[in-house]
């Protein structure tokens, strides 16, 4: 499959590259996680050191809201700016563009609160299609993976984004299945080891990018007509 060649192709062209992001991407989960239990911990500190439980209730309150927070805020507002940023590095590489760790964070604008906006509402559209024997909301996570690059190249609103996603999905379902599939496939293959993990989420950004340029080609999703 064209989409697989792609990305296998570029990986190979820039391993090094891949691996820095990847292995930033991994460096920072880390840190939010440390951080996030650091102060969990120094929320609870004087209530256990006091032995006071109304100190301690106060502070582990405040310990978990920080560590709550720093979570989601990661997740939803983080996770999709890197990403974004990622697949702008790839789609602007012969234009002082590239994978690495720099990718990570140098092209999180324009539009970055639009992008984790986009994100946020893809989340919930998947959590909503969860409850429907779960097969709905294997549908929609895979178009609102598919739409992402859509927000992040050419400025689409949610319905837009959603709404050019949709009509190739149903145009081409057989290429879409295949495509998805495969990338459940590579990142099983990529976590079974140690290096494959720090390889997931570049990978996870090149399919997306790649996929978004098979389908659409260069004039992209807004000039495409089903």
């Amino acid at each position: 499959m064209e989409v697989v060649e792609l990305v296998v192709a570029d990986l190979k062209a820039n391993p090094i590259g891949y691996f820095a992001a990847g292995f930033g991407y991994f460096a920072l989960v880390m840190l939010v996680i440390a951080v996030s239990l650091a102060v969990l911990g120094l929320g609870m500190a004087p209530g256990l050191v006091l032995e006071n439980d109304t100190i301690l209730a106060i502070g582990g309150g405040f310990g978990m809201l920080v560590y709550t927070g720093g979570i989601l805020l990661f997740s939803f507002v983080a996770f999709p700016m890197m990403n974004a940023s990622l697949i702008r590095n790839l789609d602007w590489k012969n234009e002082d563009g590239s994978v690495g760790l720099t990718a990570l964070v140098n092209r999180t604008r324009p539009g970055g609160l639009r992008i984790a906006g986009f994100y946020m509402l893809s989340q919930l559209l998947i959590l909503m299609g969860s409850t429907c024997l779960y097969i709905p909301g294997i549908i929609a996570m895979a178009l609102t993976t598919f739409a992402m690059p859509i927000v992040v190249l050419e400025d689409a609103t949610f319905s837009e984004a959603l709404g050019k996603g949709w009509a190739h999905m149903t145009k081409d379902p057989a290429f879409h299945f295949a495509v998805w599939g495969l990338l459940i496939v590579a990142i099983m293959m990529l976590y079974v080891t140690f290096v494959g993990l720090f390889l997931i989420f570049p990978v996870l950004g090149a399919w997306q990018y790649y996929t978004y340029r098979v389908a659409f080609g260069e004039d992209g999703a807004m000039a495409w007509e089903p």
